[in-house]
């Protein structure tokens, strides 16, 4: 089976919701996900040598910083979906930001005076 052939039979079984937690469950979003796994442990492995490392030389911070890291990008790879968790909440932050600031005022932007203000 060459590559053209295993894209279109990626692309039809995909059903065009991009960004939806559907496209992991087509061969292609298997794949990547199980690529994504893969490449989560080995980063998972290096940090912990590069913290044990970092621990038995006396940089303490230095390798628990190593295993802060090393989760946080662990869990993004091991959980794809959560990355477009992370984009919708981030989204929704910055919408719900805009509506806060446009309904604080008329929603115009301010022309520098205001006609209402006594001039004395």
């Amino acid at each position: 089976m060459n590559t053209l052939t295993t894209i279109i039979l990626a692309n039809e079984e995909f059903d065009g919701k991009i960004g939806s937690t559907d496209f992991w469950a087509t061969s292609l979003g298997n794949v990547l996900q199980t690529l994504m796994g893969i490449v989560g442990i080995l980063v998972v492995i290096y940090a912990t040598l590069k913290a044990v490392k970092n621990i038995a030389t006396g940089k303490v911070a230095e390798g628990v910083k190593a295993i802060a890291g090393a989760v946080l990008l662990a869990a993004v790879l091991f959980n794809p979906p959560l990355i477009q968790s992370a984009i919708k909440a981030g989204g929704n932050l910055v919408e719900s930001a805009i509506e806060t600031v446009s309904s604080v005022g008329d929603g115009k932007p301010s022309t520098g005076g205001s006609s209402d203000t006594p001039q004395g």
